[in-house]
């Protein structure tokens, strides 16, 4: 009993979170870009992982179910939906590939996909040359709907689809 309980001590120690300050962060991750100014990089939790490789973790600004995390071995995004203590999602995205774990009623499904990447323009205009008012709808539709709430927006907010109709009814861009 003596050794497991030292054991646990040295396991728990070596997964040990700290705080570091934002400017040890790492921000050269292939994800980092299209989340930068999301994240809260005032309180960066680091860990170490197998073989000493040093793991930083940066929570979204208003949102701590998504986490940013990068290391020298790359860098994924964490989203967690938890609905009550027997159901809830985890995402975990690395480059355009997520996988996701739903468990429902205690019971856990593995899945993957690959992921809408950012569409269109970085102006209003979403609309690419040559992409029809169709496949830039749905490309954005798509982008918009990352989460459970931004799908309820969608489906029950007749704005989000309007703008995003307008933002793909502009002259596409060269």
């Amino acid at each position: 009993m003596r050794y497991l309980f030292i054991s646990a001590a040295l396991l728990l120690a070596a997964c040990e979170k700290k705080q570091e300050p934002a400017k040890q962060m790492p921000l050269a991750g292939e994800l980092y870009a299209s989340v930068k100014d999301s994240l809260d990089l005032s309180h960066i939790e680091t860990t170490t992982g197998k073989e000493g490789v040093l793991i930083y973790m940066a929570k979204f600004k208003g949102n701590p179910n998504r986490t940013y995390a990068t290391s020298e071995k790359g860098d994924v995004l964490f989203t967690r939906y938890i609905t009550d203590e027997k159901n809830a999602t985890v995402e975990i995205q690395k480059g355009n590939e997520i996988a996701t774990i739903n468990i429902k009623d205690g019971q856990k499904r593995i899945s993957s996909r690959t992921a809408v990447l950012d569409h269109g323009g970085k102006g209003f205009c979403q609309r690419e040359a040559g992409e029809s008012f169709s496949t830039c709808f749905k490309a954005e539709t798509d982008e918009f709907c990352d989460s459970f709430i931004s799908c309820i927006a969608l489906a029950t907010q007749p704005t989000v689809s309007i703008v995003i109709a307008i933002a793909c009814s502009c002259n596409a861009l060269k």
